[in-house]
C-alpha cells in the first residue's frame, strides 16, 4: 500500500469532486502498489506532464478508510464493508442490515 506524494510534499486525495494534493496525510489516497500498477503510471504521468510524484509506502497500521455515508476516517480494521459501500460504526448501527449477497 502506498500514498503518492508530489514534490512539495504533498499526497494526492480525492474529495466528492475532483482530484487534489493535501498536506493531511489521513486525506490521502491509499492503492495498492502492484494491483494499481503503480510505477507504470507514475511513469506515465511524469512523460506526459513532467509532474514528478512518488510512492511513499503506507505502514500497515496507518491504512485508513473513510466512510461512505458520512466522510469520517477511521482505521480500516473499525470500517464495514456491505459489499457496496464502507460504512463507519456510528453509520452502520444507524443503517439497515443488508447482506452482501445478491
Amino acid at each position: 500500500m502506498v500514498r503518492i506524494q508530489n514534490s512539495d510534499g504533498q499526497y494526492l486525495a480525492r474529495d466528492p469532486k475532483a482530484w487534489s494534493f493535501s498536506e493531511d496525510y489521513t486525506k490521502a489516497m491509499v492503492l495498492d502498489f502492484s494491483d494499481d500498477q503503480i510505477a507504470e503510471q507514475l511513469r506515465v504521468i511524469a512523460k506526459a506532464s513532467g509532474l514528478a510524484l512518488q510512492a511513499v509506502p503506507v505502514d500497515p497500521r496507518e491504512v485508513h478508510e473513510s466512510c461512505d455515508r458520512c466522510g469520517r476516517v477511521e482505521a480500516a480494521s473499525e470500517v464495514f464493508f456491505d459489499g457496496r459501500v464502507f460504512l463507519c460504526g456510528r453509520c452502520r448501527k444507524r443503517a439497515p442490515h443488508r447482506s452482501a449477497r445478491r
